[in-house]
């Protein structure tokens, strides 16, 4: 995120750099939790983080990383998260995030699908599929507000 906002702290970046490399499992990859199995997703994020961070694309923990990446489909089967965070970045388009009407946000609490009965992590991740374009995140921005403010139906 110190990249996103463009506010580096050099000592931190090393710090979480060094992390990330010690936590790089046999395979090349990086599990979801302590020696599980490579995670596509999770081994995407630490590649990209790397990346960020400097690391030579020709490394052989990142040419590792690269080959498991590959070996399990590639970035593009990588969750929604994750293609989010490289979206973000400018890496991938906008086009590859699932859109959904952004009206969806705004579906009274009686409706089947509603968003106050949904998980806090899964609204944050439809937010995004709900909006791309700046003037749509404005709109999304004030509706949000609203449903956080108003949480009864009256």
């Amino acid at each position: 995120m110190m990249h996103f906002l463009g506010d580096i702290d050099v000592k931190t970046e090393e710090k979480i750099r060094n992390y990330i490399l010690k936590i790089q499992n046999e395979e090349g990859g990086w599990p979801l939790f302590f020696n599980g199995e490579s995670n596509l997703s999770a081994t995407v994020k630490a590649y990209f983080a790397l990346k960020l961070s400097g690391v030579d694309e020709n490394c052989k923990n990142m040419l590792k990383a690269k080959e498991i990446i590959i070996k399990k489909g590639g970035a593009e089967r990588s969750n929604v998260f994750t293609r989010i965070l490289l979206a973000m970045f400018g890496e991938i388009s906008w086009k590859t995030i699932p859109t959904m009407p952004i009206e969806i946000m705004i579906l009274p609490q009686w409706f089947p699908f509603n968003l106050q009965k949904i998980y806090l992590g899964i609204i944050i991740t439809l937010m995004f599929c709900y909006s791309i374009s700046i003037n749509q995140y404005r709109k999304l921005l004030s509706l949000i507000v609203i449903c956080l403010l108003y949480t009864s139906d009256a």
